[in-house]
């Protein structure tokens, strides 16, 4: 793996890790994070996956619309 691409992986199991515990501020910052280095290094699976994760999140804060708009974004990107 690229370095990029371990980044990314990293910032999505700790976005994803932080989500669960309920730090969401934290989680939130990772997951962007790793949506953004899975863009720029063209994995659609990894963005996809984030952007899912992403969609949880957001589903947790009671952001239902923006929500509903990343799964459709994981969805539309796999």
């Amino acid at each position: 793996l690229s370095d990029r691409a371990m980044l990314a992986q990293n910032s999505l199991n700790w976005g994803e890790a932080l989500r669960r515990r309920g730090a969401f501020q934290q989680a939130n910052e990772h997951l962007n994070t790793s949506i953004n280095l899975y863009h720029q290094i063209g994995d659609i699976r990894g963005e996809s996956l984030a952007r899912a994760n992403m969609g949880l999140l957001l589903f947790e804060l009671g952001q239902d619309k923006a929500a509903e708009k990343m799964f459709n974004k994981a969805r539309t990107t796999a």
